[in-house]
């Protein structure tokens, strides 16, 4: 399909080549564009980028090689982003690389700022994968960015802004898996308006995050370390449809506040 030829592939309107190379991991994609001018255009339009276990493994295989493409992770993935033509969409990084040079907090904080000017919607980002695992700082360019919607954080510290501002502008849905909040010793409630799914799982200062949330639907706390805070979390339950809690200072926080609550709508609540 990625021949130099000429081939059936090659004649296909450009959004079946883009849907084709979006289907394909991100390095064949990116081997293909090398391979097929015909299907460069296409790369260079792909929106949809997956940085996952294959592909830093596929780096780190170079390396042991012995050849110098594979050295660096920031160098490879700066070069697939600065070729980008269009909007980058959608943007998963499951960091997995234990060779040198390491990832350094400069380089995800430029990557997040070139995504966040581009039209990021959907947005993952795990260090968790890396041997040993890392903690890198939340980019403070990504709690203004309008047009994020989705949004998935594992293994970060997220430092949170020292005004009550309006974060995440754009954000649904958003699930926190080992981030540790930092800040807010004011309490400062941050306003989230279109937010309707929140989870966190295994997160340590969780209280820390005050939200003003009104069209929250879904959220799930699960064994998050932390103490009681009367405004964590400043729900309006009148839309809330899904409820589910499993961390013993969130049930103190919350069971007052559930039981009281005239909410019409949930349909499930959990309190283990």
């Amino acid at each position: 399909m990625c021949s130099r030829g000429k081939t059936v592939a090659s004649e296909l309107p450009g959004e079946v080549k883009e849907r084709i190379l979006e289907r394909m991991p991100t390095r064949d994609a990116a081997r293909c564009a090398l391979l097929s001018t015909q299907w460069r255009d296409a790369w260079y339009r792909q929106g949809r980028l997956l940085f996952d276990r294959d592909f830093f493994r596929s780096l780190e295989n170079m390396s042991k090689a012995g050849n110098e493409d594979g050295l660096s992770v920031v160098s490879t993935i700066n070069q697939i982003l600065m070729l980008r033509v269009g909007p980058v969409k959608k943007f998963t990084f499951h960091y997995s690389f234990s060779s040198k040079p390491r990832l350094k907090q400069s380089d995800l904080d430029s990557w997040c700022l070139f995504l966040s000017r581009n039209g990021v919607e959907e947005l993952h980002l795990s260090a968790g994968y890396s041997a040993p695992p890392e903690y890198f700082k939340v980019p403070s360019c990504l709690l203004s960015c309008k047009t994020i919607k989705q949004l998935e954080l594992d293994h970060f510290h997220f430092y949170l802004p020292e005004n009550g501002a309006c974060i995440f502008p754009g954000l649904t849905s958003s699930a926190f898996t080992w981030v540790e909040f930092w800040g807010n010793n004011k309490g400062l409630v941050f306003s989230m308006p279109k937010l309707e799914k929140l989870a966190f799982c295994l997160c340590f200062g969780t209280p820390k995050f005050v939200a003003s949330a009104p069209n929250l639907q879904s959220l799930s706390i699960q064994d998050c370390g932390g103490s009681a805070g009367s405004r964590f979390i400043r729900l309006n339950l009148s839309s809330i449809k899904t409820l589910s809690l499993n961390s013993s200072w969130v049930r103190t926080s919350f069971s007052h506040t559930v039981l009281s609550a005239d909410s019409q709508t949930c349909k499930y609540l959990a309190m283990n």
